[in-house]
């Protein structure tokens, strides 16, 4: 089972999920939360790390959005823009849409800009390098199911 953890880290909170594989460090992580109720612990914590927007029909998406959340955040660590590194602030939203093959639909959109356009770019990057994503569950019906990310840089979770 996962656990809550906080503590500080050079005047940022940081905050661990264990197991459930996001991180928010001084320049920030993917925050978001899933639109359905959760069915379990563990789904209640990762509706912290991803908002799913299309009915997802009571499927369980708990180890496809461990596995998204974790490759997008290895990604976007490796497009981390020097400005971020250097106390940057700002907030991206995006979104996405996946494919039942895991396939992304198209370019993701910034749905929210953060002002900045290293910002924008490193997180719509993150996400590209990410894809190809695991296939969709297969008790999941729909052609595709779309997904909203907001990443923080140097900001506390809200």
């Amino acid at each position: 089972m996962s656990k809550l953890r906080l503590s500080s880290l050079c005047g940022s909170i940081v905050v661990v999920l264990a197991g459930m594989g996001w991180l928010t460090v001084p320049h920030g992580f993917a925050n978001a939360q899933q639109a359905i109720p959760a069915q379990s612990i563990e789904t209640e914590q990762l509706n912290k790390a991803v908002q799913i927007l299309t009915p997802h029909e009571g499927v369980d998406f708990g180890p496809f959005l461990n596995h998204l959340v974790d490759e997008t955040k290895r990604n976007w660590y490796a497009q981390m823009p020097q400005e971020a590194s250097a106390g940057l602030k700002g907030k991206v939203v995006v979104r996405f849409t996946i494919q039942k093959n895991g396939k992304l639909a198209r370019t993701p959109m910034v749905e929210s800009s953060s002002g900045n356009k290293q910002l924008d770019n490193a997180t719509v990057s993150a996400i590209r390098a990410s894809a190809r994503f695991e296939q969709l569950p297969d008790a999941f019906k729909g052609p595709n199911i779309e997904l909203r990310l907001n990443f923080l840089y140097n900001l506390p979770l809200p």
